[in-house]
């Protein structure tokens, strides 16, 4: 005869019906080891510290393990992907499918991204490493999108703005303007006044300043060159070359 259900049977580890088994090398097993280990790690470093025998590279070592460190130019650039229009244009009939008379597809048009604005921290606490680098990714933005940065050199105010397109590459001559406190209010104001319809706001900054209290509608990246997070939009944190 065949064995009834109810009670498992064999009477080993085949479990109570509905019940789930964890396979070996499952993966909530796999995580719970991993946050074991992690744990084991932080507090063996914390003793080391505690009794001076931490040095500084294997402090350093031990906090990318802990909270291993974001590939922040992968972030920019995914960012500002997922904002590019990749528009299918019915006014050019996809020629895969020109044999097929009776068909009508459209055909895609190469990354179009609208007009974006790049907001550059130029207060006193930015430095020329730091501002370099901002500089070279309004250049990177610039040269894998066709679109129109409109650049806003801000402080506690808007100090001024450049209209930039692919035919200023590569950017030489341009002039930071500011240098006093930092209010991230003024940029998210002059968007405002402007009415422009962008596709989205990038602000390269130290995070040190006033945000805003209501979130704008448009998606907003903060790259960050601290620890500080946004209390919206996205925020990456900025690891100096």
């Amino acid at each position: 005869m065949g064995r009834q259900g109810g009670d498992g049977g064999d009477g080993g580890d085949g479990g109570s019906p509905g019940q789930v088994q964890r396979a070996p090398g499952d993966s909530a097993d796999h995580a719970e080891q991993e946050q074991q280990w992690r744990q084991a790690v932080s507090q063996a470093a914390r003793a080391a510290k505690a009794q001076g025998d931490l040095p500084g590279c294997l402090q350093r070592l031990v906090e990318d393990i802990l909270a291993p460190r974001v590939d922040w130019r992968e972030v920019l650039q995914q960012f500002i992907a997922r904002t590019a229009r990749n528009d299918y244009d019915w006014s050019r009939p996809s020629r895969r499918f020109a044999h097929r008379g009776d068909v009508v597809l459209p055909s895609l048009r190469s990354n179009e991204l609208p007009p974006i604005v790049v907001v550059v921290d130029t207060s006193g606490s930015i430095g020329a490493e730091e501002m370099n680098q901002f500089l070279g990714e309004v250049e990177g933005i610039l040269g894998q999108y066709p679109t129109t940065i409109h650049l806003l050199w801000a402080d506690a105010q808007v100090a001024g703005v450049d209209v930039l397109t692919q035919a200023d590459l590569p950017l030489t001559g341009l002039e930071p303007k500011g240098g006093g406190g930092t209010n991230f209010i003024p940029a998210f104001e002059w968007v405002e006044e402007e009415q422009l319809e962008l596709s989205c706001l990038v602000y390269l900054t130290d995070m040190y300043g006033t945000f805003p209290t209501v979130e704008p509608t448009y998606p907003t990246l903060w790259v960050a060159t601290s620890d500080v997070v946004a209390p919206w939009g996205e925020t990456v944190p900025m690891r100096m070359d």
